[in-house]
């Protein structure tokens, strides 16, 4: 009888052990798909941004491409400021620019945009062709786009 009782006393322990066991492996799966699902929300987070800012960077290419200067302005946001010059200048400099060429065609590829916080930073290649006199000229070029969210959504504040 004796050896029966240790023997159902040994039974239950291997049972607690096991049920034991059970909500451990439980609670680390929950624990890893916690830490899986955070990760995918974050990340999706940052897809957001990014798809935002690619649509101002498209806007821009739009703007140009059509020698368009309100929409290239309100790319732009009022705290724009680039070696000295502000928003206004900008728009003027562009403005000058568009009514040099009969045609631009411009084409950003190549990006990479990095999100820190409200800002954000850009580095893409562009393609640019004009039409001048009846011939097309063209250049591609690097550059380095800084971005800030405001309460408009993701605006220009320097690097073009």
């Amino acid at each position: 009888m004796q050896a029966r009782l240790i023997y159902l006393a040994h039974k239950e322990r291997e049972s607690n052990n096991l049920h034991d066991c059970g909500l451990a492996k439980i609670k680390n799966n929950l624990h890893l798909f916690l830490f899986f699902f955070f990760l995918l929300v974050l990340a999706s987070c940052g897809f957001a941004e990014k798809s935002a800012i690619t649509s101002v960077l498209e806007k821009r290419d739009q703007a140009v491409s059509e020698r368009n200067i309100i929409a290239f302005a309100q790319l732009l946001a009022d705290d724009f400021m680039e070696n000295g010059i502000n928003k206004e200048a900008r728009i003027s400099q562009e403005a000058a620019l568009f009514k040099q060429f009969e045609q631009i065609k411009m084409h950003s590829h190549a990006r990479t945009i990095t999100l820190h916080g409200p800002h954000a930073e850009c580095e893409q290649s562009y393609s640019l062709r004009v039409l001048r006199d009846g011939d097309w000229r063209s250049m591609v070029q690097r550059e380095r786009i800084q971005l800030k969210k405001n309460a408009h959504g993701w605006k220009i504040i320097g690097g073009i």
